[in-house]
């Protein structure tokens, strides 16, 4: 639902000035949301049992502080950054969404494991233009790492249809 509902409130900003406004509307009332939300999940952690409640405690609080660090920044010092215009905004966040639509669907089909791989690679290839040893290194690391959370937390990762019809050791299935 935030996905939809951002790019609606900065597409239709104005082209002149008041479109950084607008952007900076827009941004603070998604990060007044993820705070009310993020307060919610800390009052649902007391409710756990000590081991039960670390981990959404301690991510609910290290977001909150980020968002309202946030909010402090945006208020009292003054962005610096430049907003493209018209076709070119709309373009980049309808690009940046297919990323992330490209990502589900091939979690659907290959799995988790392996469109997450494939996505770091792309990103790092395309986007960084990283070269092919630093594009493998990079994606091992962050594969790695998430991996080896993965492992030690017991987390299996959302299956594809690959894993529906051919049995894959652990990461791939």
């Amino acid at each position: 639902m935030l996905t939809l509902l951002y790019p609606q409130i900065v597409i239709r900003a104005p082209k002149q000035d008041a479109a950084q406004d607008t952007i900076w509307r827009g941004n603070k009332y998604l990060t007044w949301f993820l705070s009310v939300f993020f307060i919610f999940a800390i009052t649902d952690s007391w409710k756990h049992s000590a081991l039960g409640a670390t981990f959404p405690m301690a991510m609910a609080l290290l977001s909150l502080s980020f968002c309202l660090l946030y909010l402090w920044r945006q208020r009292t010092m003054a962005l610096q950054t430049s907003v493209p215009e018209g076709e070119t905004s709309v373009l980049a966040m309808i690009l940046s969404m297919l990323w992330l639509i490209g990502l589900t669907a091939l979690t659907g089909v290959a799995g988790f494991a392996i469109a997450i791989t494939a996505l770091f690679a792309a990103l790092l290839k395309l986007k960084a233009g990283a070269s092919w040893l630093m594009t493998a290194a990079l994606s091992l690391c962050g594969i790695g790492g998430m991996l080896l959370v993965a492992y030690y937390a017991r987390m299996d990762f959302p299956w594809g249809l690959l894993q529906h019809y051919a049995d894959l050791p652990w990461p791939l299935g």
